[in-house]
């Protein structure tokens, strides 16, 4: 008998694995860590504990990396922790943030400011 709860339970922990691996995957889903706005097009790089952020588009080949604004919150929990982006390259616009905290309850805030206009950018579940 308990070897046929045992061959049972085994058969059915293989199938549960082989519908997970079998399951269609959407190739035209949207990176959640990739958005375009109207001025700016922001991606997210999560690096170990550092957070990258890279701003292309129009606007942003025309901006100095000086004149742009960039002001950003992450929110952890119950947390909420301003941020200070250092800057890496100009071309593309590329910041980094330090010890971001990548868990699933975290999100990040960012506003980006230009003589053109501004725009605000959030991100969910960094990790």
């Amino acid at each position: 008998m308990r070897f046929l709860v045992a061959l049972a339970i085994s058969f059915w922990s293989l199938a549960a694995h082989a519908q997970k691996v079998t399951e269609p995957v959407d190739l035209n889903a949207r990176d959640p860590r990739l958005q375009e706005g109207k001025l700016f097009v922001v991606r997210l790089f999560p690096t170990g504990k550092n957070l990258e952020v890279e701003i292309t588009g129009r606007t942003a080949a025309t901006v100095g990396m000086d004149e742009l604004g960039l002001r950003a919150k992450a929110f952890v929990g119950d947390r909420v922790i301003d941020l200070s982006p250092k800057k890496i390259s100009k071309k593309p616009l590329r910041f980094r943030f330090e010890s971001i905290d990548h868990r699933k309850d975290s999100r990040l805030e960012m506003e980006l400011k230009t003589s053109e206009g501004q725009e605000k950018f959030e991100f969910k579940d960094l990790r």
